[in-house]
């Protein structure tokens, strides 16, 4: 099997398992992006929640359906 040429900006000589150990040295690291991720999501998600709640607590509709729906599971049970 003959050698290929090196590559344009890779230093003669260099192996491939060299670079590849070269470059995990140098990029960036990225333990823990996934729990901040997750983090992000659930802020977001209680945000939403909270506006959700007072703009529902502002109007009838929060007394008047689960109101509803109590006295409908009450009313099944009796």
């Amino acid at each position: 099997m003959r050698s290929l040429p090196p590559a344009p900006g890779r230093p003669p000589g260099m192996e491939r398992r060299e670079m590849l150990s070269v470059w995990n040295r140098l990029r960036p690291e990225e333990d823990g992006q996934g729990t901040v991720e997750y983090v992000l999501v659930i802020l977001a998600a209680t945000a939403i929640a909270l506006v959700l709640i007072n703009w529902i607590s502002g109007t009838n509709l929060f007394d008047g359906f689960f109101g509803g729906v109590l006295k409908k599971v009450i009313g099944f049970i009796k």
